[in-house]
């Protein structure tokens, strides 16, 4: 996951990353082992500079009074699951450019 994130950021230095772990309700070890790495790549990317970025932890996407109408087993969206992970990254993706004007 760094080697990526290196990769674009000299490609492409001032463009806004949004880094989303899974959006799942029930957090696997596996799944808690794949957050840490995204996450750990955002705090590398802060520590180094980069004031373009940002994170949304995916198990918080779903985490609300509706959280059962967002999936049919904790991990595959339904439609209102979809709409609830646009409604989310859409307002950081909104942040994230009026920062990068």
């Amino acid at each position: 996951h760094l080697p990526l994130y290196k990769a674009y950021r000299e490609a492409r230095p001032d463009t806004p990353i949004i880094f989303v772990s899974a959006c799942v309700q029930h957090m696997s070890r596996d799944m808690m082992e794949r957050r840490k790495i995204i996450f750990d790549t955002y705090n590398y990317a802060l520590q180094n500079g980069d004031k373009n970025v940002s994170f949304i932890d995916g198990h918080t996407i779903f985490a609300d009074r509706y959280a059962n109408a967002y999936s049919v087993d904790g991990a595959h969206p339904t439609d209102s699951g979809f709409l609830r992970m646009a409604e989310v990254i859409g307002r950081e993706v909104e942040i994230m450019l009026r920062k990068s004007k």
